[in-house]
């Protein structure tokens, strides 16, 4: 089933706004100050969770090697660090 939303990337604009690829606005995270950017950082990460989730399920469902669902594991790394706000 595909989702429908503005394709990816989206990005924290540092401004609690999340931006579209054409820089239209996908959110406004406004809220408690020590949350709203980090709010946005893992709300901007959304369509790329979604994206690596479904790798992540196709490989456990195609029994993958070893080795190729630790490159897959690897991958997920700097997503994570994104969706948690960091470099």
């Amino acid at each position: 089933m595909a989702f429908k939303h503005t394709p990816a990337p989206w990005e924290a604009g540092g401004n609690t706004l999340v931006y579209g690829p054409s820089n239209e606005t996908i959110c406004d995270c406004r809220g408690p100050d020590n949350l709203a950017d980090a709010n946005a950082a893992l709300i901007a990460c959304a369509p790329e969770l979604v994206d690596m989730l479904s790798q992540i399920n196709g490989a456990f469902y195609a029994r993958t090697s070893r080795k190729e669902w630790l490159a897959l594991m690897e991958k997920t790394k700097p997503l994570i660090r994104k969706a948690r706000g960091q470099k």
